[in-house]
């Protein structure tokens, strides 16, 4: 009976364990960007989110991560939005000598195989229900 407790015990306590390292699952977007001229894009993408909850049921903190660019290779892993609970968008700003170039969305799908960037940008922000009044 005791021997039946224990291995109980330790079955629930490597179950809970693991909850602990539990991460949400991620989606690579690897692609290489080029300037309009045609050059490599070199410089930083700031990369940024909301808080929301992944699809797992992970909570995913409000945050701003900055990704070094160099001679046009990105490569960066984020947790899937299109699944989320409550889909969302990452808002992502390039930035070149020293300004923002431009600013566009990316929505991210669940994918086991690299994505590109033209895999998950997207058109604009996602709408909101709430608006600004008029005037």
């Amino acid at each position: 009976m005791k021997l039946r407790n224990l291995r109980s015990l330790c079955g629930l306590l490597l179950v809970n364990v693991a909850a602990l390292w539990a991460t949400p699952s991620l989606s690579i977007v690897q692609d290489t960007l080029f300037r309009a001229d045609g050059t490599k894009f070199d410089g930083i993408i700031q990369i940024e989110w909301n808080s929301f909850q992944a699809s797992d049921g992970t909570e995913i903190a409000q945050q701003v991560l900055t990704v070094r660019v160099a001679n046009g290779n990105l490569r960066v892993a984020l947790v899937p939005t299109t699944n989320a609970m409550r889909p969302v968008q990452y808002k992502v700003s390039y930035n070149s000598n020293g300004k923002i170039q431009f600013t566009e969305y990316w929505a991210v799908p669940p994918s086991l195989t690299l994505l590109r960037v033209r895999d998950v940008r997207t058109s604009g922000p996602s709408s909101s229900p709430i608006t600004d009044p008029p005037g």
